[in-house]
């Protein structure tokens, strides 16, 4: 019988035997396998199936179909600068361009050849394409790799080099284009693609744009993919840019640009690529720098904000609350910068008016190693106890003409005070109108102000940077010629008290991109709804300020002489009460104040503090009656955010819900860390772009909520950037999502 027994030996052999044959297996698929880890081209779900054409964007675009030498047909998007299609082209170019032909306006134009990560399609970076063609004034050149979108093929390093330099020669032999200075854009593995290209064609490129991009894959993969860091080696697709980099010329001008919160490439990376930027044998380069974004994240690092955070500060002695806005200063945070932020110290510092929030103080903490406070600039700040403005009225809806005319003489009022100290505000925007606790206006943010009137002399200067939002700002502000600073704030009123009326913006931008805006300067818009529901005074009042000429355009004396902004108002005399209701009467008439607030409480304020300071600095009849105090585990708390919602379900339950949501509707998420005071609350980073086209970022927040018995959650969202009128819209999409809706407590 122990014959037909195995052997410890022999179990020993075989179980050696099947553990080499199973790891020579493992590492054989991980090594022919790779490129399926490397190049996801189908993820997200349906990226090479689903591809967004720059149509949809607004943008005018040819699409390519360009043969590879190894006869490989790939898709590309060419974005070709036009003179714009508006009857009279003055209107938006200045100086000699309408004099152009549309080659010889085309060639003055730098092209953009971009190249994408590597995940997604070319489609999926037509937002970041729209910013460096409209923004920018460039051609671009966009295109999907072998293998990706609808293009022919299968990815691979030495594949995806050939379809590079394909596109490239395109660009080379195009008549008007090989004209022009030519710069690439590269994102993570498109940054190694860039740097690829341009070390192989010197002579052609005149400038790198690399962000988030990393030395070398081999080298990335132990922080990126910790399973996989003892057979790094095994990593054939190498994208070596480190020894790529040094072999482009000097002269060529390069910026990188890292995000400091970048999940996916770490920082020593981008630092690496600086320092071998600096340190070329024989010639050091002068043309490159890197610049650190303190908010930004692997894939939206170059539309992330410079890191301004706004928090609530409380001063324990006299109870009184303010905001502090924090910049962060960093060892990439340039001279320029510094003297940007200076200037808004002084200019805000010196505005002093009912309807200006009130600058109270700022100090600076330098980075310098000496201080134990985080190195920033500590601007504080009047608190805005009632929230933003347009987070009390109903996307496409607007508000009542009394309100709408109330709020706007006191965007008059403080806009010409801030004109009369010669200072241009340049981001007029509902995200930069507020409220304090009695409901009157504050225009806050002076950012990209400039001061444009010597208050002694009264000499004026025209302006020439171009800033701003592009559904707000001037239709002058295309052209490159300097502009009159007075005219283009004008403009942007004009567009708020449209955005009052009617709960939405008129146009995307003000130029021949935008249909709506072609057709308002055609005057074939005006038949239309909401155009044709505006009363005869709103209607030329609108018209006046929106005239496409700024020497035509209403000044400031002419708005207020107005008879709409003229007639008596009775709002006012109201009390603060009936103007809480009256400004959400649009919300009540929607529902959705019926799931802001499900259910009236008696309960007590939070045993936290906050009875006192909330009584003091918050607690008024107009926030009040706004419902700005929410329900809480608690009690009663102070939530200036009206986007937010009760639900029968536990947290995770409810959080579940909301992440498959979210990524239904299109906006990207991801898990953000708990907050120590509040380890119980669940909170979920959220961005994308609204039907405008402008990006939004913000939080989720939802937290345990016990209310007569019932267990439950509270969900606030919370917007750091972006229109508060497509928040709403995306707080709206998610609690009527069929998923989520079922569970959402309601009046």
């Amino acid at each position: 019988m122990s014959g037909y027994l195995p052997t410890f030996e022999s179990i020993a052999k075989g179980a050696f035997a099947s553990a080499v044959g199973f790891s020579t297996l493992s590492l054989g698929l991980l090594y022919y396998g790779q490129n399926y880890l490397i190049y996801p081209s189908a993820f997200p779900p349906g990226s090479r199936t689903e591809v967004s054409v720059p149509s949809e964007f607004g943008l005018p675009y040819e699409e390519l179909v360009l043969e590879t030498p190894d006869h490989v047909k790939i898709r590309a998007y060419l974005l070709v600068q036009q003179k714009d299609l508006l009857q009279d082209e003055s209107v938006v170019l200045g100086g000699g361009s309408k004099d152009m032909t549309d080659e010889e306006y085309i060639a003055t134009c730098p092209t953009v050849l971009m190249f994408h990560g590597n995940g997604g399609n070319a489609g999926h970076r037509i937002p970041l394409a729209k910013m460096f063609y409209v923004k920018m004034r460039c051609n671009v050149l966009m295109l999907s790799y072998r293998g990706y979108g609808l293009s022919e093929g299968s990815p691979s390093e030495k594949g995806i080099r050939m379809d590079a330099q394909t596109v490239l020669d395109y660009l080379i032999s195009h008549p008007t284009l090989s004209k022009t200075p030519m710069i690439l854009y590269g994102q993570s593995i498109g940054g190694a693609v860039a740097i690829d290209l341009a070390s192989r064609n010197p002579s052609t490129i005149r400038a790198l744009v690399l962000e988030n991009t990393f030395l070398s894959l081999p080298r990335l993969i132990p922080t990126a993919i910790p399973a996989l860091s003892r057979v790094a080696f095994l990593c054939h697709q190498k994208w070596d840019s480190a020894s790529r980099l040094p072999l482009i010329p000097v002269e060529t001008h390069i910026l990188l640009l890292s995000g400091a919160r970048d999940e996916v490439v770490p920082r020593m990376h981008m630092l690496e690529l600086e320092r071998l930027l600096r340190n070329v044998p024989g010639k050091p380069r002068r043309r490159g720098s890197l610049v650190e974004f303190t908010d930004g994240t692997h894939n939206d690092t170059s539309n992330s904000s410079a890191g301004a955070r706004v928090y609530k500060a409380v001063n324990f002695d006299t109870h009184r609350v303010a905001a502090c806005k924090v910049i962060a200063l960093t060892e990439e945070t340039t001279a320029q910068e510094r003297k940007t932020l200076d200037k808004e110290i002084r200019v805000h510092a010196a505005m002093k008016h009912t309807n200006v929030l009130e600058f109270l103080n700022a100090v600076i903490v330098e980075n310098d190693g000496r201080t134990k406070y985080f190195p920033g600039i500590y601007m504080l700040l009047e608190l805005a106890s009632g929230g933003d403005l347009f987070d009390k009225i109903a996307p496409d809806v607007g508000v009542e003409e009394d309100i709408a005319q109330f709020y706007f003489n006191q965007l008059i009022a403080g806009l010409n005070y801030i004109h009369g100290q010669g200072v241009c505000h340049r981001d007029l925007k509902p995200e930069n109108l507020l409220l304090d606790v009695t409901g009157a206006l504050k225009i806050s943010d002076f950012g990209l102000c400039a001061v444009y009137r010597h208050k002694e002399s009264g000499k004026e200067r025209l302006l020439t940077q171009r800033c701003g939002s592009l559904p707000y700002v001037a239709p002058e502000l295309n052209s490159d010629a300097p502009y009159q600073a007075e005219p283009v704030d004008v403009w942007g009123t004009g567009v708020i008290l449209f955005t009052l009326l009617c709960g939405n913006t008129p146009w995307d931008e003000p130029s021949g991109h935008s249909s709506e805006f072609r057709r308002y300067v055609c005057g074939e818009i005006f038949g239309d709804p909401p155009w044709n529901r505006f009363g005869d005074d709103a209607l030329s009042l609108v018209k006046g300020i929106l005239n496409v000429r700024p020497d035509e355009r209403m000044k400031l004396p002419d708005i207020i002489a107005h008879p709409w902004c003229m007639r008596p108002s009775q709002v006012a005399r109201q009390g603060q009460a009936v103007l809480a209701e009256r400004l959400t009467q649009s919300l009540r008439e929607t529902g959705d104040m019926g799931v802001i607030d499900p259910h009236t409480s008696t309960s007590q304020l939070d045993e936290d503090g906050d009875t006192t300071m909330m009584a003091s600095t918050h607690q008024s009849q107009f926030t009040q009656s706004l419902l700005l105090f929410s329900q809480t585990q608690s009690g009663k708390r102070y939530t200036p955010h009206l986007t937010r919602f009760y639900s029968s379900l536990l947290p995770a339950d409810l959080m579940a819900l909301i992440v498959d949501a979210i990524a239904s509707l299109g906006v990207k998420s991801k898990a953000g860390a708990s907050d120590v005071a509040t380890p119980e609350c669940l909170r979920l980073r959220v961005g994308g772009f609204d039907k405008r086209k402008e990006m939004f970022k913000g939080w989720i927040e939802v937290e345990p909520f016990v209310y007569q018995g019932i267990e439950g959650s509270f969900c606030v969202m919370q917007r750091d950037q972006g229109n508060p009128i497509s928040w709403r819209q995306l707080w709206k999409a998610l609690v009527k999502f069929p998923d989520v809706e079922p569970h959402v407590l309601k009046r």
